[in-house]
């Protein structure tokens, strides 16, 4: 009979075995491997945090690699001009506009994640109604875990807050700070939007600031 294997080595093996898109951003690469794949991934915070220029970074990263994407648009917050200066390969992407239907948009994901075939698939309830996102039944989630289990997929949601939660595996919360200003009053130029990414999962817990006009930042470990 063979020997017992201990869950901490299982756990290595597993970690071990982990794949990561990677970003090309120098101050979160520095404190996270990546997005996983074949696993969920939250990205929460309000406005002008520095959330979507997060996930234009990853849309650029996986349409480089010559990766099919999918976009769920649950409010209309995606520009594709934004996108495609941020180096999105807009041929290599299917936007799925829902106009605020969340039905829609749940029910998108469901058959995007189950179809399989996509590099990343993101999911963008950014500015929905909290009441409505409570509405989600839990057992979504880990339908949709269950749904890129084991295949390349990064599947990315984007919220004001986490809704995923324990089935995530990897949850990036943004923080507005401040606007960053050059020159003189009355005369100033708004350069770019100061602001915090907290990386909460995987752990430990990290912290880095950042400007959103090309993430050039210094990153610590929050004490």
């Amino acid at each position: 009979m063979a020997a017992p294997i201990a869950a901490s080595a299982l756990l290595s093996i597993q970690k071990a075995r982990q794949e990561y898109l990677t970003l090309g951003l120098a101050a979160f690469d520095g404190v996270m491997p990546g997005l996983p794949r074949g696993a969920i991934s939250e990205l929460t915070g309000p406005r002008s945090a520095g959330r979507t220029s997060f996930l234009h970074a990853a849309l650029a990263a996986a349409t480089g690699r010559s990766e099919y994407c999918a976009l769920i648009d649950g409010r209309g917050g995606f520009d594709p001009a934004s996108g495609e200066r941020a180096g999105v390969d807009l041929s290599k992407l299917i936007w799925i506009r829902c106009g605020g239907n969340l039905e829609h948009a749940i029910k998108s994901a469901d058959l995007i994640l189950h179809g399989g075939g996509f590099g990343l698939v993101c999911l963008d309830l950014a500015d929905t109604p909290a009441k409505a996102l409570n509405r989600i039944p839990i057992s979504y989630w880990y339908r949709f875990r269950r749904a890129i289990q084991d295949s390349p997929t990064v599947f990315v949601t984007l919220a004001d807050a986490p809704q995923a939660k324990s089935c995530a595996a990897c949850w990036v919360e943004f923080r507005r700070r401040a606007p960053a200003w050059t020159g003189r009053k009355p005369f100033r130029l708004l350069r770019g939007l100061a602001a915090e990414a907290v990386v909460w999962k995987p752990g430990p817990t990290k912290a880095l600031s950042f400007t959103c006009d090309g993430y050039a930042a210094s990153a610590g470990l929050l004490r």
